[in-house]
């Protein structure tokens, strides 16, 4: 999909804390697995529904 879209995709592999820290900052787009609380919800968008909690979700 990224790629009919033009847009370029960067995964980094980082510790949680330092997942959430990109978050607050700013410079992060996304983050798989922090639960919801208030005070994330302040930084984060969180989706109405969660991902399926199974091993493999993503398929090439």
């Amino acid at each position: 999909m990224a790629r009919r879209l033009n847009v370029s995709l960067t995964f980094n592999l980082v510790s949680f804390h330092r997942a959430l820290a990109l978050m607050v900052n700013e410079r992060a787009d996304t983050m798989l697995g922090p639960n919801r609380n208030s005070e994330r919800e302040a930084y984060m968008f969180y989706m109405a529904e969660e991902l399926p909690r199974e091993k493999n979700i993503l398929s090439a």
